[in-house]
C-alpha cells in the first residue's frame, strides 16, 4: 500500500493542555476576594532574600511561566503551598516567620 507522508493542515488540532513552545494560552481570570484579585499558585519554584525581604518565584495556575519575584507577605492565603515548598527544600531561604 502506497501512502504519502504529506497531509493537509486542517487535520491538525492544538492540545489546550499541552501547548507547543511559543503557543500562548489565554490566562484564567482571577478570583475576587474582598474586591481584590487573587490568583491560585500551581507551584512555588524557588525563594530568595532580596533587600532583607523573603521573595518567591511562582508558577500560577492557568498562566505561562512568570520570571517575577514576589514578596512573601503577598502569599497570606497560601500557607500550605509555602509549607510544602519549604518541607521539600529546607536549604532554600525561608520560611516566613508566621509559618515557623
Amino acid at each position: 500500500m502506497k501512502m504519502s507522508n504529506v497531509f493537509h493542515t486542517n487535520r491538525l488540532r492544538k492540545d489546550p493542555d499541552n501547548p507547543l513552545l511559543g503557543q500562548n494560552r489565554e490566562p484564567e481570570e482571577p478570583v475576587l476576594i474582598n474586591s481584590e484579585p487573587e490568583y491560585e499558585i500551581n507551584k512555588i519554584l524557588t525563594s530568595r532574600t532580596y533587600h532583607g525581604r523573603l521573595q518567591y518565584k511562582v508558577n500560577w495556575v492557568g498562566h505561562d511561566l512568570d520570571n517575577t519575584w514576589y514578596n512573601a507577605d503577598g502569599f497570606i492565603g497560601a500557607p500550605y503551598k509555602i509549607k510544602t515548598f519549604h518541607d521539600k527544600r529546607p536549604h532554600n531561604t525561608g520560611p516566613p516567620v508566621r509559618l515557623q
